[in-house]
This record gives structure tokens, C-alpha cells and sequence, in this order.
């Protein structure tokens, strides 16, 4: 989504009224920015932890302009949220953490929150961090600077962390290995993992698998979206490549002598009306290990779909869930999504980033008929761009718009159940 031309349509035509369905109470939370904006602005993710807090990371502002992490912690009622910055990227006397987080935040057993930025750090390509909490205070941990590989191969993430067991929504145990995916090693992308070795605090990278070795880049392009399932295995997708050059979706399997296989489950297509092309976004998991993503176009109108992928014997098989933009009415749905999550029941949650009834995106259901829960529409405080949505256990939504609220610099948002 970040490279994606969010920025050009997110200011356009956006003074209607909001509305949102009985079902859901959609409200803003928190408006960014402040002051000389030191609270950040333009929120790119949030996650809940099990009290309810949420945590979350700004693109820019902060004390420094190099990006903020910050938590929202609500009252006993969740009726009033406060704001907290937890860091501010990155101090000019000591820039080792590097700035300009680029994805959202992991949360590990004791709490501690894993991301990286995107400039700065050592190698000044990134650097992966950690936060932890001591006493009233919290301190920052680089536990990994990229860009030491040739070509750049464990270059800065371009999509959120993984680990084993986070598709089920586990909390990562803090010892075992992460894995992320990006734009980078020569060009094409690649997933790399770091894993920590116990002495000093260090942490060691190794390559999983560089992408475009085949011809024509069969087996995939810049890699979009990963997630680990409880084996270790890791399946994402990839904006490129593949065999119509439209993406696909892939899983690395570890062959158990450090070595990994890349096998294509399933190739995109751009002149399938039944079909889609180009992922975009994060991808979801549901209990019975079938994928959940979102592309970004074709499909039967021109503006993508949402797929489900499951495996049915050795082969995995597509269902197109819903196509965007119903009979060309971008206003019936949004488009361009960029994140999605389920419930318990297996009810499919997500945000477009774009158009919706008031241009701003929507927030939507999946369950199975589509419904939009939120237009959003950057008017009484309401954001615009949505790109990111989670859930807490009673079902409500969370979410960040990168523009629009008050101040104009991003919201935090809850539509209530």
C-alpha cells in the first residue's frame, strides 16, 4: 500500500456526511497531530492487547519527525482513551534505531512490541527494533540493522513480521525466528529470517529464498504479504511475477536442513473476469487453515477481489468471495484493500483504502454478504484511507486512517459492535 497512490485520492471530494449501520458505531478515538505533531501523524497500524490497549506506529512526527510508537490506553468503561508516546524515531544524537517505522507493531508473551524502520540505523537501510517496557518507561532495543546481505536481501520488511503460530493470532514467544519479506534483493524481493543467538543480545539473519530465479519470474515478485502458520511454514504473496507477471501466492517449507522450498499454489490472472491480479495487503488465516487476501485489480469489474485459498487434497483451489465495485460503483464497496481479519466464526473483517459512498474508504463485512459497516469521509472528525484494521475478543474494530481526523495527520478509529 505504500507505494500505492493513497495520497492523491484521499483528499478528493471527501465533505459528505458519515453514516455507518445499525450493527456498528464507528467513532474516532484519537486525532493526530498535536501541536508540532510530537504525538506523530499519519498512523499506519494499530494492534490490542489483552487488556485492551492499543499500540500502534506514526510514518513521521514524533519529537524528532522520524516517526512515533505510541499506545492508547482506555478507561474501565472504553468510553476515553489517553495517549501515550512510548518512542520517538529518532534522536539526532544517537539515530541507531533508524526512523520512519514502515510497518505495524508485533506483540510478544511479555509484552514486548517488535517493528522496523526504514532509514537509518547502521547500515542506514533500517534496522529492526525492540521495545520493552521498564518500570514507567520504555526502552529501545536494535536487534538487527538491515541491508547486510548482497543485494540487499535482508533489506527493510515491506509488510508486518511473522512467526510461527501467528496466523492463529499467538503472541510471538520471543526466541524463535522472524521472518520478513520485501521489495529489495535484486529488485525482486526476498524472505529472510533473523533469529536471536542468545549471547550479548545479537541476532543473526539468514536468507530464506530470493525470488525471480525462474524464468519470466514464474515463481513470484516483491513479496507483498506473509505469515507463518503453527508448522513454521510460511505462505504470502507476491505483487509481481508469476505466470501472467500479476502475482501469486506461494509457501516456503523448510526441508529440516536450513535449506527451503518455494512452491506456487496458486497464479493470478489479469484477463479472468474470475480472477483478479496484483495482492494487496495483509492476508488472514482461518481455523481450518485456509488463506484470505485481497488484489487490487481486474477480477469481474476492474478493481480486484477478495479470495479465499484453501487446500483440498494435495492442491490448493481459489473461490472468489466478492468483487469489488459491484457493477462498476465504487461506492458500493471501497477498494483497494488493505487489511483484513476474522472473528471466531470465521466472519471475514476488512478496510478499503479507497472510494467508498464519501471517497474516503470503508470499513467492511464478509459474512458471507458484503456489508459496509463505515464510509469513511474526513468530515467531523472522521478519517479518510483506512489502512489498517484488527479486532479485540468481544468483536469490535480497531483501525488507523492515514489522513483525515481533526488535525488532518491520521485518526485511530473503533466501530463498536
Amino acid at each position: 500500500m505504500r507505494a500505492l497512490p493513497v495520497q492523491i485520492l484521499a483528499f478528493s471530494m471527501l465533505m459528505a456526511a458519515c453514516v455507518s449501520t445499525q450493527a456498528y458505531t464507528a467513532k474516532t478515538i484519537y486525532s493526530f497531530c498535536t501541536g508540532e505533531c510530537t504525538d506523530g501523524e499519519q498512523p499506519i497500524d494499530v494492534i490490542v492487547d489483552g487488556s485492551g490497549t492499543l499500540y500502534g506506529v506514526t510514518e513521521s512526527g514524533g519529537l524528532y519527525n522520524g516517526g512515533a510508537a505510541f499506545a492508547l490506553v482506555p478507561n474501565a468503561k472504553r468510553t476515553k482513551w489517553t495517549y501515550k508516546r512510548i518512542w520517538s524515531f529518532c534522536n539526532p544524537n544517537d539515530c541507531k534505531e533508524g526512523f520512519l517505522p514502515n510497518n505495524g507493531l508485533i506483540m510478544d508473551t511479555a509484552g514486548n512490541l517488535y517493528g522496523a524502520t526504514d532509514v537509518g540505523g547502521d547500515g542506514r537501510s533500517g534496522a529492526l527494533y525492540r521495545l520493552s517496557r521498564k518500570a514507567k518507561r520504555w526502552k529501545l532495543d536494535v536487534i538487527y540493522d538491515f541491508c547486510t546481505f548482497a543485494d540487499c536481501a535482508d533489506g527493510a520488511p515491506t509488510m508486518r513480521l511473522t512467526y510461527r503460530g501467528a496466523s492463529s493470532g499467538a503472541l510471538y514467544d520471543g526466541t524463535s525466528p522472524l521472518y520478513a519479506g520485501n521489495y529489495v534483493a535484486g529488485n525482486e524481493g526476498a524472505v529472510f529470517s533473523v533469529t536471536p543467538t542468545g549471547h550479548k543480545g545479537l541476532w543473526t539473519g539468514k536468507l530464506v529464498y530470493a525470488f525471480c530465479q525462474k524464468e519470466n519470474c514464474t515463481d513470484g515478485a516483491n513479496v507483498e504479504a506473509l505469515m507463518a502458520d503453527s508448522a513454521g511454514n510460511l505462505f504470502g504473496t507476491t505483487a509481481n511475477g508469476g505466470k501472467e507477471g500479476v502475482g501469486e501466492v506461494f509457501e516456503l517449507s523448510s526441508d529440516g536442513s536450513g535449506g527451503w522450498t518455494n512452491a506456487v499454489l496458486h497464479n493470478f490472472c489479469a484477463s479472468c473476469t474470475t480472477d483478479g491480479g496484483i495482492p494487496n495487503g495483509q492476508i488472514a488465516f482461518d481455523a481450518s487453515g485456509a488463506l484470505y487476501g485481497a488484489l487490487l485489480q481486474h477480477g469481474l469489474y476492474g478493481q480486484g477481489a477478495i479470495f479465499k485459498l484453501s487446500q483440498r487434497g494435495t492442491k490448493w483451489k481459489e473461490d472468489v468471495l466478492y468483487n469489488l465495485c459491484p457493477g462498476g460503483d465504487c461506492a458500493k464497496s471501497g477498494a483497494a484493500v488493505a487489511s483484513m481479519v476474522l472473528d471466531s466464526e470465521g466472519n471475514l473483517f476488512g478496510a478499503a483504502s479507497w472510494f467508498g459512498a464519501h471517497g474516503g474508504g470503508t470499513a467492511f463485512a464478509l459474512d458471507p454478504n458484503f456489508e459496509v459497516l463505515h464510509d469513511f469521509c474526513n468530515c467531523d472528525g472522521d478519517g479518510t484511507s483506512p489502512a489498517s484494521i484488527a479486532m479485540d475478543p468481544a468483536g469490535n474494530l480497531y483501525g488507523a486512517t492515514i489522513f483525515g481526523g481533526d488535525k488532518s495527520m491520521g485518526t485511530i478509529f473503533e466501530i463498536e459492535k
